[in-house]
């Protein structure tokens, strides 16, 4: 966080990590901590396939939101009209000292490879601003497009952090406590008795994450499923699988499992059937399709209701 305070600091920050390290979590805890302390410029968080959180043409226009109706089409447009020209006629003000922040989540699942390097082509201009600083907390994994834009770029403007080389203790402890504070909650929630689940149990979840915030997030959602209240029982089917495979991928293939068996186990047969016919026909056609569609898309080819469709994936 004092990187985001110091005038004179690198304007980008970008903190890149392989899938389900923990990227999104860190951009969303330092977005609070910024909206805080009045110090958020903005946010934009990209998310492949959600309708307008995917395309490069949103993110200027979302960052200068009250400016966002004017008709500029190109990025250079958007970036020069709406967020560099404004900040430079700023001229001296009471801000003027101010440094704000603006993160930029999952860069990664942004469309376009042109488009991406374009984007931190423009960012950098950041750097001339003078009245307000302006700085970006950038999150992705490492893609060629990413590297190749901040390769391209001068090292003085960029500061880089790769969560899969932080040391996997630090990592390990860090999702014991975000472990700890959930099933504090769940326990507080559930009214469940003092001391549970217990240290052991929750350093068990914790070291078969094996470094992924993504396995242990997935525990928690599984844990205190609203549809299931019953989290003690779900803890003791997570402790169950006694893999002592090393490989993350599959503690975290045998969690999806147990949601997947969970979500089912107390349908009748014939609703069952129903449901695992739907669920094939909807995935099927997902996994099939050369790009992602909208609910409402995929219904419309499917020749289905929305709202069955939202049944198969929820």
């Amino acid at each position: 966080m004092a990187w985001s305070k110091n005038p004179q600091q690198k304007c980008i920050f970008w903190l890149n990590g392989m899938a389900g390290t923990g990227k999104s979590t860190i951009a969303r805890t330092v977005a609070r901590k910024l909206d805080e302390e009045s110090r958020l410029g903005a946010s934009f968080f990209f998310s492949r396939g959600q309708a307008d959180r995917d395309r490069a043409a949103k993110l200027f226009t979302s960052i200068a939101r009250s400016l966002a109706n004017l008709p500029y089409k190109s990025l250079r447009d958007q970036w020069k009209h709406l967020i560099y020209q404004p900040l430079t006629r700023l001229g001296n003000s009471q801000q003027s000292s101010q440094v704000f922040t603006v993160i930029i989540d999952a860069f990664d699942e942004c469309e376009g490879d042109q488009e991406v390097r374009k984007i931190l082509g423009f960012i950098t201009e950041a750097k001339r601003l003078e009245t307000i600083r302006l700085v970006f907390f950038i999150t992705s994994r490492p893609e060629c497009p990413i590297r190749l834009g901040f390769k391209e770029m001068d090292e003085i403007l960029h500061i880089d952090l790769l969560l899969h080389n932080v040391p996997q203790q630090i990592v390990e402890d860090d999702i014991l406590v975000f472990l700890t504070g959930q099933m504090k909650k769940l326990q507080d929630d559930y009214d469940i008795s003092e001391g549970w689940p217990g240290l052991q149990k929750i350093k068990i979840i914790a070291r078969r994450a094996h470094g992924l915030f993504i396995y242990a997030a997935t525990v928690c959602r599984f844990i205190g499923d609203p549809d299931d209240p019953d989290p003690e029982e779900r803890l003791d089917l997570v402790l169950q699988d006694t893999t002592n495979d090393r490989v993350s991928t599959k503690a975290l293939d045998k969690i999806y499992e147990q949601v997947l068996h969970n979500s089912i186990k107390k349908i009748d047969e014939v609703n069952k059937q129903k449901l695992h016919e739907n669920f094939r026909y909807v995935v099927g056609s997902i996994v099939n399709l050369s790009d992602v569609l909208s609910i409402p898309d995929l219904a419309r080819l499917l020749a289905i209701s929305p709202s069955k469709v939202k049944r198969a994936l929820h």
